[in-house]
């Protein structure tokens, strides 16, 4: 006789699979929380073009203003 699996508790992969675009989103939204926190130092052009770069390069975008964008802007901000 096979075992059925049970269909009220999914699989460990299918609930990784859920929780990849959760962190997707959330990596999405903290960095533009970021950019808008920052907007004091960042000028309006900079802002946009980090917002747009976070919207259409999701992952990706985030990475790079996480490496690039805030350590730049931090330098900016400490200059001051």
């Amino acid at each position: 006789m096979t075992e059925v699996p049970n269909p009220v508790l999914p699989a460990g992969f299918d609930i990784a699979l859920a929780l990849v675009p959760l962190m997707i989103m959330a990596i999405i939204i903290v960095s533009m929380v970021s950019i808008v926190r920052r907007h004091e130092s960042l000028s309006v052009w900079e802002s946009v073009g980090w917002t747009a770069l976070v919207i259409t390069v999701p992952v990706l975008g985030a990475i790079i203003w996480f490496t690039v964008g805030r350590s730049r802007h931090r330098l900016v901000t400490e200059a001051r």
